[in-house]
C-alpha cells in the first residue's frame, strides 16, 4: 500500500512559506525573492488547478472586502500612490497566508501551520545572535539604536512582532497537543524553543512584545489551573519570573541599554515615546472624523504633524478608510475573539482557552503597532476567521 505523503508535503509548504516570509523585508530586495514568489504562486495555482479545488474562505471574503473599500477611498483621496502602495504590501503579506488556510483541511493542518511559525521564529533567534555584536550595544550613544531589527535592515519591532507570534503558538502547542505533552522529549524541546524566543524579544528591545508574552501566558494559566491553589502558585511564578526578568534588564549593561532603559522609563512615567504615541492617536481619531471617508489607506503619515503612522492599527485604519472601513475591517475579528473568549470562559475545551489567549494577545498589541503589512499576523488572522469553518468542514467530513 503506498503511504499517503499529503500531509508531509503540506508541512514542508508551510514552513517554507513561513520562512521565507519571516525574511519579507530582508529579502524583498534580492532577486531570489521574485522568483521565489512567483514560483511559489505558479506551484500553488497549478495545484489548485489540477484538482479543481478552490476554497473560498471566510479570510478570503474579509481580505476582498478590506481591498474593495480601501480602493474606492483612495481613488478620491490625495496620495494615490502611496495608498496603493500600502495596499500592495498587505496583498503581498495575505497572499501567501491566504494560499496555505485554502489547503487547510484539518486539526493536525493547523497544528502544523503553528509549528511552522514557531520553528521560523527559532531560525530568527540564531540569526539575531549571529549579528550580536556587545561592543557596539555598549558603545550606542543613543540607546534606542541598539536594537535589534532582522538582518539589520528590518525594523525592530516588526522582528519582535514575528517573535511574539511565535513564542505564544509555541505556548498553544505546549499546552494542547498531546504528542508534545506526552513526550517528555518534545516538551523539553518546546521549553528551550520558547525561552529562545523571548531571548531574541529581548535583543529587539520591545516592550509590547514582553507585555504581550505576559498576557498569553497569564491568561492560559488562570483557566488551565482549576484548583485556586494551583492557580495562585502558577500566577505567582509567572509575576515573579517576569519581575526578576525585569530585574536582570536594569542590572546587565548589555540588556539594560537594549530594553531595561525603555522600561524603566515607562514605568516611571518619563517616556517620550508614549507621549508622542498619545499625540499621533489623537491626530488620527481627529481625522477620522472630520474626513468622514478617511484620507486612503495608510495615508495617514501624510496628515501626521509628525509625519509618522499613528503606531496603532484601529487608528491608523479608522484615518485611513472612515469608519466603514474600521466596522468591515474589524467587526468579524471582534465577533470571532468574541465566541473565543464565550469558550475560553466556559473551557470548552483546553485548545479554546490558549485559542482564545493567543488572539486576544494579538488584538492588544495592535494599540501601538501597524500589523496588517506582516504575514505573520495575517496567518494568525487566516486561522481566526476562518477557524470555525475549517472545523464545521472538518467535523461534517467525520461524520
Amino acid at each position: 500500500m503506498k503511504k499517503d505523503t499529503t500531509d508531509e508535503k503540506y508541512l514542508i509548504l508551510v514552513i517554507l512559506c513561513s520562512f521565507f516570509m519571516y525574511h519579507v523585508n530582508v529579502w524583498s530586495t534580492k532577486r531570489i525573492w521574485d522568483f521565489f514568489t512567483i514560483a511559489f504562486l505558479g506551484i500553488t495555482l497549478l495545484i489548485c488547478l489540477r484538482r479543481r479545488f478552490i476554497h473560498i474562505t471566510f479570510y478570503f471574503k474579509w481580505l476582498v472586502s478590506i481591498i474593495v473599500i480601501s480602493t474606492v477611498v483612495s481613488l478620491i483621496q490625495p496620495y494615490r500612490e502611496n495608498a496603493f502602495g500600502n495596499m500592495y504590501n498587505l496583498i503581498k503579506a495575505a497572499l501567501p497566508a491566504l494560499i496555505v488556510i485554502t489547503f487547510t483541511d484539518s486539526y493536525k493542518r493547523i497544528e502544523y501551520i503553528l509549528l511552522s511559525l514557531w520553528i521560523s521564529g527559532i531560525a530568527v533567534f540564531f540569526e539575531l545572535m549571529m549579528n550580536f555584536n556587545a561592543n557596539a550595544v555598549l558603545n550606542t550613544i543613543i540607546m534606542t539604536q541598539s536594537r535589534m531589527g532582522l538582518g539589520g535592515v528590518e525594523h525592530p519591532n516588526t522582528t519582535a512582532y514575528n517573535l511574539l507570534i511565535s513564542f505564544i503558538v509555541g505556548s498553544y502547542l505546549l499546552f494542547t497537543c498531546e504528542w508534545i505533552k506526552n513526550r517528555k522529549a518534545h516538551m523539553i524541546i518546546m521549553i528551550i524553543g520558547e525561552g529562545l524566543i523571548a531571548g531574541g524579544c529581548l535583543l529587539t528591545g520591545s516592550r509590547k512584545v514582553l507585555i504581550g508574552i505576559l498576557i498569553v501566558l497569564l491568561l492560559i494559566a488562570i483557566r488551565n489551573s482549576q484548583n485556586p491553589i494551583k492557580l495562585i502558585g502558577v500566577i505567582s511564578v509567572i509575576i515573579i519570573g517576569i519581575y526578576m526578568l525585569y530585574q536582570i534588564t536594569l542590572s546587565n549593561q548589555i540588556l539594560y541599554t537594549l530594553v531595561g532603559n525603555r522600561l524603566e522609563s515607562l514605568f516611571e512615567g518619563e517616556d517620550a515615546s508614549s507621549d508622542g504615541r498619545k499625540t499621533l492617536i489623537a491626530e488620527a481619531v481627529r481625522i477620522g472624523f472630520v474626513s468622514v471617508i478617511g484620507v486612503g489607506f495608510g495615508n495617514y503619515k501624510n496628515y501626521s504633524s509628525l509625519g509618522m503612522y499613528a503606531h496603532n492599527e484601529l487608528v491608523e485604519i479608522f484615518s485611513g478608510t472612515g469608519m466603514a472601513g474600521l466596522v468591515i475591517y474589524y467587526f468579524p475579528i471582534i465577533k470571532e475573539v468574541g465566541i473565543a473568549f464565550k469558550n475560553y470562559y466556559n473551557r470548552v475545551s483546553q485548545s479554546d482557552v490558549a485559542w482564545f489567549a493567543i488572539f486576544f494577545t494579538v488584538f492588544v498589541i495592535e494599540f501601538s503597532q501597524i500589523t496588517y503589512t506582516l504575514f505573520s499576523y495575517h496567518m494568525m488572522l487566516a486561522l481566526l476567521l476562518s477557524f470555525r469553518e475549517i472545523t464545521n468542514q472538518i467535523e461534517n467530513r467525520d461524520v
